[in-house]
């Protein structure tokens, strides 16, 4: 098995969280999200592993304009393609296609919803 067949694998695998209450469809959100991390896998792990381990440990995302690997944000609506923003230099790009930048900002608002609760109930 190839890395794209592993990586078709991954994205058909139903592991996307469920949008929360107050996240509304077509709702865009930029969340500073800081430093992502990114791993990559030559291979699935079988289904009976607790915590799947990357190959090679994880490498920062890093903006190919200013070269920071630090204070980014991730722009997108609910269920949409992530797009990538360097907050120091402004460059905004797509780090990752397919269902892998739509679970990029489904897990970023996720998170800030989680972690921050929605904008304007703080």
């Amino acid at each position: 098995m190839d890395f794209e067949d592993a990586a078709r694998r991954l994205d058909a695998l139903p592991i996307a969280p469920p949008r929360p209450d107050g996240v509304h469809e077509g709702e865009v959100w930029q969340v500073p999200v800081g430093r992502i991390l990114l791993s990559q896998r030559s291979a699935p792990e079988p289904p009976w592993a607790d915590t799947p381990e990357p190959d090679e440990p994880p490498q920062p995302l890093v903006c190919p304009e200013c070269n920071t690997d630090r204070e980014m944000y991730v722009t997108g609506a609910w269920d949409t393609p992530a797009t990538v923003r360097c907050a120091l230099c402004g460059h905004a790009w797509a780090p990752v296609t397919g269902r892998r930048a739509v679970l990029l900002t489904n897990l970023a608002i996720s998170t800030a919803v989680r972690e921050q609760g929605l904008p304007g109930n703080a």
